[in-house]
């Protein structure tokens, strides 16, 4: 079960205070559904430079 402890209730972010390995599952799932844009899961960055591949 994830505690207050390792997640503090804040009402507009999700942050992680310190690692649980028991509860790596529960947190990757948590972490992945957003990439800080509304609407966005996963995905990357579009346009960031370290999200694009090294120029050849």
């Amino acid at each position: 079960m994830i505690t207050e402890e390792a997640f503090p209730v804040e009402p507009w972010r999700v942050r992680e205070t310190k690692l649980d390995l028991n509860l790596l599952a529960q947190s990757e799932s948590l972490f992945a559904l957003s990439n800080g844009h509304i609407g966005l899961r996963g995905n990357l960055d579009e346009g960031e430079p370290y999200g694009l591949p090294a120029p050849t």
